[in-house]
């Protein structure tokens, strides 16, 4: 009966020893799978981080690009902005040159009107002396 236990004793134990074994093969291969997951993972993470890294270095550029124009813009609108106040400083000159002279001929007409006015009087006061003579 002592064989019999020795026996099953030693059969228990190659039992345990297989499935001991059976189950650090399990292992091995579920580390193994863990490992190139996590290599998989790795890979995915640095090609997600590589083409957020060029997200922004686009954005980057486009935002310098953009400022870039907003201050050119500005500019041009500086530029439009004085050449039309020229035009309207130019444009009140000649207007104002223009009323000068209109008020200048109307001044040149009324004085004229006035001598020519006074030349009739004193032409006429003096063929009156002269007839009188």
């Amino acid at each position: 009966m002592q064989a019999l236990s020795s026996n099953e004793l030693v059969k228990t134990l190659r039992d345990q020893l297989a499935l001991t074994s059976k189950s650090e093969e399990q292992l091995k291969l579920q580390t193994k799978q863990l490992m190139e997951q996590n290599q998989t993972l790795q890979a995915d993470l640095l090609e997600k981080i590589a083409s957020e890294t060029s997200k922004f270095q686009k954005m980057a550029k486009l935002s310098a690009e953009n400022e870039s124009l907003v201050e050119e813009l500005e500019r041009k609108e500086n530029a439009i902005g004085e050449r039309e106040l020229e035009e309207r400083l130019r444009m009140r000159g000649l207007i104002i040159h223009g009323l000068l002279r209109t008020k200048s001929r109307d001044m040149l007409h009324s004085a004229l009107f006035q001598w020519s006015g006074a030349a009739r009087g004193i032409t006429t006061a003096r063929s009156r002396a002269l007839a009188l003579l």
